[in-house]
């Protein structure tokens, strides 16, 4: 990273002036005084002090939570090896790994970046707040949060609950909160610093930080200042090696003996596919194939002509074993994204009254990631310049033919022949993601004329700008022009000097056949663009592409994007309004303005050239939404048998949206103390999410995917409506004999996705249950379980790309269908293009027990023990298409493991502070394939389908130490951690770094070490 760069940036911006404004105004008001404790002394206020918890705005301590609560301290947090703090939220029970460090990158724009998936019903439905407060979206037309913004250094505590939240935080607390408390009052100065390298590979991480806090005016003000500097760096499956690079494919068993009777697939027990090493794409090399000709190139261009009878386990287009020339297209596939962040914070508080309290937040956060992948390729290139449009074909005249691959056209009387090439050459693709985040909250609270009555009023801006830059964006019309080189004579050198196309051209030189059709007044079907300084490229052997050409043929893509969230909002509470029979009764009263507003804007290459890389139209929309909100705590009986305290909580909100108009939410909860250690709590209520600006409004833009043609021969038997069924329909559909259909699906479909304006919203009814058991025979010793039940209607979401082409052809009364109205087929029957827009169409369930032990004990002179066991049991987890009456049940696929267990000790003995952590993941279904959204996971109903059916289960290690200084190195801590000690990489044939195989680590074994420094405090 280059900070000279980065500090002139943030100036133009004006963020930095104003983060460092909000300290240095602060420093001026009075000398530096830093408040020290005296060694033992315990601050009991600060202890017995009400707090308000997550789930409800009435104030309450940690352990009257009304909901079910996970809490992430500062201790978790110094342990984490990750810059990404939500990587370490994902490794909870509670959230799925749909989106981290390793996973992030499987989408356009997204890399790099942290977003949180409660109960795993989607990113979205997961409210992300901070100190209470909304926080600005990260994904262009969305309101999802990258918590990669929040800097770990600024963290008090996290606090994570399932319920339905909507009535007291608003939209999208669907499947639950996230609340992520910062520090203040903070006084002294600390400094950490980290850094850790990957056991196997060159990967690795630094952290640097200071934070700056001190009071002024007597105490009336307090002033915290954070600076923070992260990295990682860029890790592939290629660096790591091993199982990452050794090719294994899965291809069809020769033993297997399944039958067709009457249409339906009869399994005899016999896996269908085993794992083959050295397995992969035999017709794509990095030189070029031609399947014309049944060969392919050397490096130098030199003709090497096929032997597949060596090669083992021939289907299609896979071969294994050590004569087969497969190509390993995993090597670059990415197992870490790079990144880089830079953030600033300041947060001052100062009492203007005893009954007033101004204070204000502000941070700058720029976080730039890098991912790389697979270069630009031609595949099943069967047409081309030469022969009416395509991608890359080689005529027999072209200059850089070598004599052995002329030699062959000849003897095979052809004259063009098809080239499928992986273009390693040209350059990999590339894409580097900059966020720029900048948040402020200005507000005050205090107590209304000491009447009890508490007030809060806050205006919160945030902004975040994203610039995403794709490299080595192929340029299609200048590829076909530049691959397609001539020689020419004398006459053709006269016509490109007259023409002024080529002012230095000479017999014998090697030119662009566009450039010089055009010289001599012929059409060569391009447009000016791709033949006006036209640069041949040598495609025909590896590494012969001069830079000339490929400046020539690849361009830079530029895209930006930029979110706005405005929200003013006005509380006010009181816990105790009036006293009862059985207590105060407590209340609040608020309202909430909100405006959402997003812009994406792609240059002129990007949106009217036809590029490798996806073209995506620009997006622009907006919506606000008017909010009044209550909240009542109303105690029910007290101190009666069986009955220490039973208390009653509602909370409902109305809301009116620009896009949907009126909704409602509520929430119930309940609460009930039968005795000195037992407490149970119930939760029942309906939220909502709110269609998003892409959701609403977002315009066609293209995108690709990869399909099994439900039409080709061998999946005519995977329908859910039988064989017959789908060669009837793929007939309907003009293919003519669908039983010797050879579909051409192995490469991506071209995808149109957009928005739809008459989204309504989607609704939640959620209901929890659950008890606190703290023995007062067992001191230490506290015992948490709930059950959490979240059904959601009408909910919004793309139908997944495989499961149009699914539906489509799986419906008994035929083809006219919307499923088969969204795609296109070309005269041959092979699929062109699907569309896809978010209906109200689905549904989603998810149920499951949450469950929390901890136990703190000394064990005398040796120190103190705490122990901690966090898991989830996943009862179930559905997707179910209303249209199309199908249920994709989830749990136990990959990636929504039915059980997952955290374990961590502590031991605390004198000045050393020692911690094993256990995370244990239970085994799943592996395979995944797009369904019903997206890159949903759906279990084939095959019992034989593979000789690998599962991830096996896994147990993670993680081990740390801490030693703290006295004396002259009073305030200095030193730690070292090791993660994943045993090495363990991801279950066979995963790499981690799926949507699904997230879950698990990608890195390896890695160490850290770690040290802070304090003092004034």
């Amino acid at each position: 990273m280059d900070f000279r760069n980065w500090i002139q940036g943030a100036a133009r911006r004006e963020y930095l002036v104003l983060a460092a404004a909000t300290v240095f105004a602060s420093a001026a008001a009075a000398p530096v005084a830093f408040a020290q404790q005296e060694e033992g002394e315990t601050d009991e206020a600060t202890i017995l002090e009400e707090i308000v918890v997550t789930g409800s705005r009435l104030a309450r301590t940690n352990f009257d939570a009304p909901t079910p609560l996970v809490q992430v301290g500062e201790q978790d947090i110094a342990a984490s090896t990750s810059p990404s703090i939500g990587d370490l939220l994902n490794d909870l029970p509670q959230l799925r790994s749909t989106f981290g460090l390793n996973n992030s990158g499987r989408f356009i724009g997204t890399a790099g970046i942290g977003l949180l998936d409660l109960r795993g019903l989607g990113d979205e439905r997961t409210l992300v707040l901070v100190n209470g407060r909304r926080h600005v979206g990260a994904d262009p037309g969305s309101t999802v949060v990258d918590v990669n913004s929040i800097p770990p250094e600024m963290i008090e505590r996290i606090e994570v609950i399932t319920g339905a939240n909507s009535a007291v935080y608003g939209a999208d607390a669907v499947s639950g909160v996230v609340n992520f408390i910062l520090k203040d009052d903070f006084e002294g100065v600390a400094v950490n610093a980290s850094v850790g390298d990957a056991d196997d590979t060159s990967f690795g991480r630094e952290s640097l930080s200071l934070t700056i806090g001190k009071n002024f005016a007597e105490g009336a003000g307090n002033a915290v200042f954070a600076i923070t500097y992260d990295s990682q760096d860029l890790l592939t499956a290629g660096q790591r090696g091993g199982e990452f690079t050794e090719q294994w494919g899965e291809v069809p068993n020769p033993a297997d003996g399944d039958t067709i009777v009457d249409g339906i697939q009869v399994d005899d027990g016999i896996p269908d596919d085993i794992f083959v090493r050295n397995q992969g794409f035999w017709a794509l090399s990095n030189a070029g194939y031609s399947f014309f000709l049944g060969g392919r190139l050397a490096p130098d261009g030199s003709f090497i002509q096929d032997d597949p009878s060596s090669w083992q386990f021939v289907d299609g287009l896979s071969c294994g074993g050590a004569n087969c020339p497969a190509l390993d297209l995993d090597s670059f596939a990415p197992l870490q994204v790079g990144l880089d962040r830079f953030t600033l914070n300041a947060n001052f508080t100062y009492d203007l009254s005893p009954d007033a309290e101004l204070f204000f937040e502000s941070k700058y956060a720029q976080v730039e990631s890098n991912q790389q992948g697979q270069p630009s390729f031609d595949f099943f290139s069967f047409t081309g310049a030469a022969a009416g449009g395509g991608d890359a074909v080689i005529l027999r005249d072209n200059a850089f033919i070598s004599p052995s691959l002329g030699a062959a056209m000849d003897a095979a009387g052809l004259p063009f022949i098809d080239l499928q090439r992986f273009n390693v050459d040209l350059g990999l693709r590339k894409e580097n993601n900059t966020r720029e985040t900048l948040r402020t909250v200005l507000g005050v609270r205090g107590e209304i004329f000491d009447t009890g009555y508490d007030y809060e009023v806050f205006a919160n801006y945030g902004r975040t700008f994203l610039e995403r830059v794709n490299f080595n964006n192929r340029i299609n019309d200048r590829w076909l022009a530049a691959v397609d080189a001539v020689e020419i004579d004398e006459a053709g050198a006269a016509a490109l000097v007259t023409s002024g196309l080529n002012p230095g051209a000479a017999a014998g030189d090697i030119v662009c056949r566009s450039t010089l059709q055009e010289a001599q007044g012929e059409d060569s079907g391009l447009p000016a663009f791709a033949f006006q300084d036209c640069v041949p490229a040598n495609i025909l052997g590896l590494g012969l592409i001069s830079d000339e050409a490929k400046d020539f043929i690849n361009a830079t893509a530029v895209a930006t994007s930029e979110l706005e969230q405005t929200q003013i909002a006005a509380v006010v509470t009181n816990p105790e309004i009036v006293d009862l029979w059985a207590g105060p009764l407590g209340g609040v009263v608020g309202y909430e303005y909100r405006e959402e507003q997003s812009r994406t804007e792609g240059d002129a290459l990007s949106q009217t050239v036809d590029t490798f890389f996806n073209n995506l139209s620009d997006t622009i929309g907006e919506f606000d939404v008017n909010e009044f909100f209550g909240e009542v705590s109303v105690p029910l009986l007290r101190d009666v048998p069986f009955v220490q305290d039973l208390t009653f909580e509602g909370a409902i909100r109305f809301s009116d949206y620009s896009t949907i108009g009126s909704t409602t939410t509520w929430e119930t909860r309940l609460n009930w103390q039968p005795l000195d250690d037992l407490r149970f709590r119930f939760n029942t209520g309906e939220a909502l999410r709110a269609p998003t600006i892409d959701d609403l409004f977002a315009p066609e833009g293209q995108n690709f995917a990869n399909v099994d043609d439900p039409c080709d021969f061998q999946n005519l038997d995977d329908g859910t409506a039988g064989r017959n069924t789908r060669i009837a329909n793929c007939q309907a559909l003009g293919i003519a004999d669908p039983e010797n259909f050879d579909s051409r699906d192995e490469s991506s479909v071209n995808l149109l996705q957009g928005g739809n304006d008459e989204l309504k919203e989607e609704t939640a009814d959620t209901f929890t249950a659950g008890f606190v058991y703290t023995p007062n025979w067992l001191e230490g010793f506290s015992f948490a379980a709930d059950y959490y039940d979240i059904e959601i209607e009408d909910a919004i979401a793309f139908t997944g790309t495989q499961a149009i082409l699914d539906r489509c052809v799986d419906n008994p009364a035929g083809i006219n269908n919307q499923f088969c109205n969204l795609v296109t087929r070309d005269a041959d029957g092979n699929i062109t293009q699907v569309r896809q827009f978010p209906l109200n169409l689905n549904a989603l369930r998810s149920s499951g027990w949450d469950f929390e032990v901890d136990y703190v004990f000394d064990i005398g002179r040796w120190g103190t023990l705490q122990n901690r066991l966090i898991g989830s049991y996943l009862q179930e987890r559905v997707f179910e298409l209303r249209s199309a009456d199908n249920v994709d049940q989830v749990e136990g696929e990959l990636g929504d493991p039915e059980w997952q267990l955290n374990y961590r000790g502590t031991w605390l003995f004198g000045n050393w502070t020692s911690f094993l952590e256990i995370r244990w993941i239970d085994e799943m279904f592996r395979f995944e394939q797009e369904t019903l959204f997206g890159s949903a996971v759906n279990q084939d109903p095959n019992p034989d389908i593979s000789s690998v059916t599962t991830a096996h289960d896994v147990f993670y290690f993680d081990v740390g130490t801490t030693y703290r200084f006295e004396d002259q190195l009073e305030g200095l801590e030193v730690g070292l951690v090791i993660d994943n000690v045993t090495d363990e990489n991801p279950p066979f044939p995963l790499f981690g770094n799926g949507a699904g195989s997230g879950i698990y680590d990608s890195i390896g074994r890695f160490y850290s070490l770690r040290a802070t420094y304090r003092f004034g405090q």
